[in-house]
């Protein structure tokens, strides 16, 4: 805010309504209630045609307390036009509330944020008339509360403000500890608080804007700053104050001084005696690893005549054991040789029993075989014979059944043509069909279809422009129906040329086309449709091989 021009009453919609209910009904069994917020400014034109029992108590200050807050806050010096914003928007926000205060007298209570808690009985003796609860007085410990539907002031949120010390920083008093100073006594040479008057009348003196708005406020408040007019600050009392400031800081900082001057020797000894003891670390560190090397030079001829012995140990027993295995190896040959010798007599007995029994058997075998041969073959004689003879028969009957048919034939050729000549003669002159099927079917929907789906699939451009172009085809072709005469055609087996229609039949465009005007038809059909143009254009394409075959 620069201005009270910039201050505009915000426009509420339905919801704010809504909201605004809640907030009445939420509170509705309370006797007394209320908010307090800064921000209410933009909104008090909305609260005030909401609610015609609302009552508005405006909090007010002088401009000295933002540039002390200020101070106090951000704990650093603003530059000069910060301090020219924060002094505009004081001037902004309180000539809002004053503006607003002096067309709702009725409704309103322009109070001095100080003088409530100087003149509390006063204040809420002023307050009474506007509300319909009766007002206690909050115990003195307590700040005082603003019991009103809306409580601002220029500076702070939903308190009023007050006066607190400022705190030092946990690092600034960790310094003052160093150097022995008390915090309290720092604290109170840092506020230096004519000082600080001083320069903030002189900052004010060059914006008579806000001073002459605070008069305004004084005059026309409720409850205004009672007592004298606000003393200017003494110039000598500010330099007092400066120099005491200086004084001590000067003092502060000698001492630091000593101080860091006191812990750089330490430091001093602390790296020396740091770098002697690093020195005698590094040459017990070398006896060390000499002491370390020597025992690794001893530890590994240890380890290489150990482990000699044990190679020894192990090609001993290794031998050892090798000869037993030998051992017990030609012990299990014998054995084996033996069993198996045992095993050839056995075998060789029973092959010779065998093989007499199986001669007797092959002697009985033969002798059954050679009466069997000399049955069949009499048998097989008999048969052919009979077959022969029962062939011969069955010739003959089929030659005189070939004859019987071909002299039918013969006779139904003879009907077959005269009854064509009889039906030339009764029968009046054909005209001849017309030309044309060939064209007739490619003028049909589906025929179109499919050749617009072909001329599309060359791209990926016309893949994603499909849909359009199938429709935009589909209604050229209505338009061109509704054009054209109704006129009923001749069947297309009546043309010259139908051979031609049947042949663009097997065109991929039409047999596209038609796919998609069968499938088209319901939902099922769509999503069955894909596969269906897939399946076809694998057709055409294994009939065009077999036709090149």
């Amino acid at each position: 805010m620069t201005d009270e021009d910039s201050v505009v009453q915000v426009q509420a919609g339905p919801v704010w309504h809504g909201m605004a209910l809640d907030l009445m009904l939420g509170n509705l069994d309370q006797p007394l209630w209320g908010w307090a917020d800064p921000q209410n400014l933009y909104t008090l034109d909305y609260w005030k045609e909401l609610d015609p029992k609302l009552t508005f108590v405006l909090v007010y200050d002088e401009p000295h307390r933002v540039l002390t807050e200020a101070a106090r806050v951000d704990g650093e010096l603003s530059p000069p036009n910060n301090v020219q914003r924060m002094l505009d928007n004081w001037v902004a926000y309180n000539g809002a509330l004053l503006r607003f205060y002096l067309r709702h007298q009725d409704r309103c209570l322009l109070v001095h944020s100080q003088q409530v808690r100087r003149a509390v009985d006063s204040y809420l003796q002023q307050l009474q008339p506007l509300l319909d609860t009766p007002l206690l007085r909050a115990p003195e410990a307590e700040p005082v509360a603003v019991p009103a539907a809306v409580g601002v002031d220029g500076l702070h949120g939903d308190t009023l403000p007050t006066q607190a010390p400022v705190a030092l920083p946990v690092e600034l008093e960790s310094a003052l500890a160093v150097a022995g100073i008390e915090p309290r006594k720092a604290l109170d040479v840092f506020n230096a608080t004519a000082a600080e008057e001083y320069v903030v009348d002189a900052v004010l003196a060059s914006h008579p804007a806000a001073l002459q708005l605070y008069a305004e406020l004084q005059s026309a408040a409720n409850l205004p700053m009672g007592g004298a007019a606000r003393a200017k600050g003494d110039p000598a009392a500010a330099w007092q104050a400066l120099v005491q400031q200086r004084t001590f800081v000067t003092g502060w900082v000698s001492e630091l001084h000593a101080e860091y001057r006191r812990v750089r020797e330490e430091l001093a000894e602390s790296f020396e005696r740091v770098a002697q003891l690093t020195n005698e670390l590094v040459e017990r560190d070398r006896r060390l690893q000499e002491h370390v090397r020597k025992n690794e030079v001893l530890t590994v001829h240890l380890g290489e005549a150990q482990e000699e012995a044990r190679q020894q140990q192990l090609r001993q027993q290794q031998l050892e054991q090798r000869v037993v295995e030998q051992e017990r190896e030609a012990q299990r040959q014998i054995e084996l040789l033996a069993r198996q010798s045992d095993e050839a007599k056995a075998q060789l007995e029973a092959a010779r029993a065998e093989h007499a029994r199986l001669e007797e058997e092959l002697k009985a075998m033969r002798a059954q075989a050679e009466a069997d041969l000399m049955a069949a073959k009499a048998k097989a004689d008999a048969e052919a014979k009979a077959a022969a003879d029962r062939a011969q028969e069955l010739g003959e009957e089929n030659e005189l059944l070939l004859n019987q048919l071909h002299q039918v034939q013969e006779e139904l050729e003879r009907y077959y043509l005269e009854n064509q000549r009889l039906k030339q003669k009764l029968a009046p002159p054909k005209p001849p069909g017309p030309y044309g099927a060939a064209d007739r079917i490619k003028r049909q929907l589906s025929y179109r279809l499919g050749a617009v789906m072909i001329e599309r699939s060359r791209s990926v451009g016309g893949w994603l422009s499909m849909p359009w172009a199938l429709a935009a085809e589909v209604r050229a072709f209505r338009q061109e129906a509704a054009a054209r005469p109704a006129k009923k055609l001749p069947p297309i087996h009546t043309y010259r040329d139908a051979h031609e229609a049947e042949r663009v039949k097997q065109h991929l465009s039409y047999r596209l086309g038609s796919t998609m005007l069968q499938y088209g038809k319901s939902p099922l059909g769509w999503l069955k449709l894909p596969f269906a143009l897939q399946r076809q254009v694998r057709e055409f394409r294994l009939q065009r091989k077999r036709n090149e075959k």
